[in-house]
């Protein structure tokens, strides 16, 4: 779990405990980039859980740990959890750069775009490449 200093002002949300599957390689890179974003800009407001050390992070939500691996989660203080898109959204909302990306997506009919490219495009390909990614490793072992 990754957490800085905040800059003055740059702290207005609620903290985000970011859920991720660092074994998918194309998770890693996005949630690397932003972790990095974080550390320079100082920013508290987020943090990253890795679901392949902490498989377990989501059980209270009553979600196995194969189930939690498939999409992104993100929980803040005293909230539900969400997922997809939205955890996107809450995301670029704490990040420099990326603050002008979440209100566009947010806007309804862009959101609802948004959620069915990551809930049927996005979500199955990366679930197929990382049974395939598996498979690979599986045959090789």
């Amino acid at each position: 779990m990754a957490s800085f200093a905040v800059r003055k002002g740059m702290n207005t949300h609620p903290r985000l405990t970011v859920f991720y599957n660092r074994a998918c390689p194309v998770c890693r890179v996005e949630i690397s980039h932003y972790i990095k974003m974080v550390a320079q800009h100082h920013i508290t407001t987020l943090t990253f859980t890795d679901l392949a050390e902490h498989p377990n992070a989501l059980s209270r939500y009553s979600l196995r740990a194969d189930q939690a691996t498939r999409r992104l989660y993100a929980e803040t203080a005293g909230e539900a959890l969400m997922s997809g898109i939205d955890s996107f959204i809450a995301i670029w909302e704490r990040l420099p750069w990326y603050r002008g990306l979440a209100m566009v997506v947010r806007l309804p009919f862009l959101r609802h775009v948004a959620a069915l490219v990551y809930d049927y495009i996005a979500v199955p390909i990366l679930a197929w490449l990382n049974r395939r990614r598996e498979a690979k490793v599986n045959a090789s072992a």
